[in-house]
């Protein structure tokens, strides 16, 4: 899984193949996974919810239709 989720980064970044490391983290009673990222010098945060497994808590569940960006991600610009 981690192979899968390496591969859509480095193509959703356009780098190079082999120019990220994941690393699994511990996680939470929920059925998200969650990553660190090292990308160069960089180090970042990736969360993983697999499809069908949203709960009734999760922000996005209740969408009638795709959001342009899920409210996660709003977190790195403030």
């Amino acid at each position: 899984m981690q192979a899968g989720i390496t591969e859509l980064i480095e193509t959703s970044l356009k780098l190079k193949p082999g120019s990220v490391q994941l690393t699994k983290l511990h996680g939470d009673a929920s059925y998200r996974t969650y990553y660190r990222t090292k990308i160069g010098d960089e180090s970042l945060i990736v969360m993983q919810l697999p499809p069908g497994k949203a709960s009734v808590s999760e922000e996005i569940t209740n969408l009638k239709t795709r959001p342009d960006e899920l409210p996660f991600l709003n977190i790195q610009r403030m």
